[in-house]
C-alpha cells in the first residue's frame, strides 16, 4: 500500500509523530525527581536522562 502525499493518513501519521517528543516529556519530566531519589543518583544524571532522550529523538 502506498501513501499519496496529499493523504489524510499522511496528515494523520506525521501529526501524531510530531506530537510524540513533546507529549513524551510532559509525562517523564515530572518523574525525574522520583526516579533519581529512588535510584540514589545525583540530579546530573536524571539531567543526562532527558538530554540523552532529546538526543534519540533528533538522531530519529
Amino acid at each position: 500500500m502506498q501513501i499519496q502525499p496529499n493523504s489524510l493518513g499522511l496528515t494523520l501519521l506525521l501529526g501524531t509523530l510530531a506530537a510524540l517528543p513533546p507529549l513524551a516529556i510532559d509525562v517523564g519530566l515530572p518523574a525525574l525527581a522520583v526516579l533519581g531519589t529512588s535510584l540514589n543518583a545525583p540530579p546530573a544524571a536524571t539531567g543526562l536522562t532527558l538530554t540523552l532522550f532529546m538526543a534519540g529523538f533528533a538522531i530519529a
